[in-house]
């Protein structure tokens, strides 16, 4: 008995050790992504730096290669004026991916004025950087997983590799849940009251006089969105202006999705409480739902059918679309989309609904039914708040 008690005592010890050797080999994966963290923050700085130096000429030199501005705003400082101005922009999906692309473009001034503590770093470059960490996160916890990939045994990798897959689409389903709680209210609004909620303008920000920046006429563009909250609604960008142009032509057309049976006198007055009310209620909601879509997403992502979701086949058969036979390629992809991605999802969502536990059980069914049940509501009680009633038009029809 006291030898199998010493030979137990022996190999939990050894466990122990081969887990701390495990932890030591992690640890110079880390020191690497905290190197290239500091790297990048020394050239971020080091760039704007120079930035600062010469900014007397809106054409940049550094390391000798030409900076050019590509946004026409800065192309010449004798460009018309009217660029310099705030501009809603057309509402359509290219228009929104350039604005995604060019704030994104903008995040290291953004985090190199932050560090020097530029006076005009203002509140929404801080929003803008406090996105960061909730996308690099979901990276980081990934990565933790691949780093002590290739220390293990391969038995022990095939395992990690499961684990890592469920880790990554864990992630996948937390960011995809929280768009998806969002997109269910955003696109009924758009829909039936011609509010889109994401519609993009730029707004030109003045800055103190002698900012290093030297932009013309000394101000920076920031672009927001029309709709983004009840206190900064950009009710100036909704009027036409002009010869003989209806003011309240896009009051006029919102009025009608607003359920007025009739032409109104001040359709912009009789309006923007109802807007002023869509835009609380939806930022309400908004904010709420994705932490049912978010825990169904990632409580999806630990069933066994997630298991079965294999996204390497279904690009392989995208790959092949235009290649010859293409009829059956095309259903070759539908087979694949159906094998690997649909069937797996349908399968995984019954399994929350039947649970291992009923704790499990409790969870999984709040969450399916919050989120099938809880949009519906939603976009049931915005329209039929902001519905303009009958007896609402009263004395404001034409």
């Amino acid at each position: 008995m006291t030898i199998i008690f010493v030979h137990a005592k022996m190999h939990m010890c050894f466990q122990k050790f081969l887990f701390f050797c495990k932890l030591l080999l992690i640890i110079p994966y880390l020191l690497a992504i905290f190197l290239l963290f500091c790297f990048y923050i020394c050239v971020v700085v080091e760039v704007g730096m120079v930035l600062e130096v010469n900014s007397k000429n809106p054409y940049k030199k550094i390391a000798g290669y030409q900076m050019e501005k590509m946004d026409s705003n800065y192309i010449s400082l004798e460009k018309k004026t009217s660029n310099l101005h705030d501009k809603i922009f057309n509402n359509d999906c290219f228009t929104k991916a350039k604005v995604n692309i060019e704030q994104s473009a903008e995040l290291p001034e953004y985090m190199y004025r932050g560090f020097k503590g530029d006076p005009d770093f203002n509140f929404f470059e801080y929003l803008k950087l406090a996105k960061l960490p909730y996308f690099i996160g979901g990276i980081g916890l990934v990565s933790t997983y691949i780093a002590g990939c290739n220390h293990l045994s391969p038995v022990s990798r095939l395992g990690n590799n499961t684990t890592v897959k469920k880790v990554a689409l864990g992630v996948a389903g937390y960011y995809l849940g929280v768009e998806l709680a969002k997109a269910l209210i955003d696109i009924p609004i758009k829909i039936f009251r011609g509010i889109d909620l994401n519609h993009p303008y730029k707004n030109m920000v003045s800055l103190r006089e002698g900012n290093p920046l030297d932009l013309p006429n000394n101000k920076k563009k920031e672009y927001h969105k029309v709709f983004e909250s009840v206190d900064f609604t950009r009710w100036d960008l909704l009027y036409k202006y002009g010869d003989g142009a209806n003011t309240n032509e896009t009051f006029d057309k919102l009025a009608k999705k607003f359920g007025a049976t009739k032409k109104l006198n001040d359709s912009d007055s009789a309006l923007k409480n109802k807007i002023k009310s869509l835009i609380i209620m939806a930022s309400s909601w908004k904010a709420m739902l994705p932490a049912f879509f978010a825990t169904l997403g990632v409580g999806l992502a630990q069933q066994s059918a997630a298991e079965d979701i294999d996204f390497s086949s279904i690009f392989k058969n995208i790959a092949n679309l235009f290649k010859k036979d293409t009829p059956q390629r095309f259903k070759n992809l539908k087979i694949s989309l159906n094998e690997n991605l649909v069937k797996p999802i349908v399968l995984g969502i019954k399994q929350i609904w039947s649970g291992k536990s009923f704790a499990s059980k409790i969870i999984g069914r709040t969450a399916l039914i919050s989120a099938v049940g809880l949009p519906i509501l939603a976009n049931i009680m915005i329209l039929n708040k902001t519905k303009i009633k009958n007896s609402e038009e009263g004395g404001n029809v034409q």
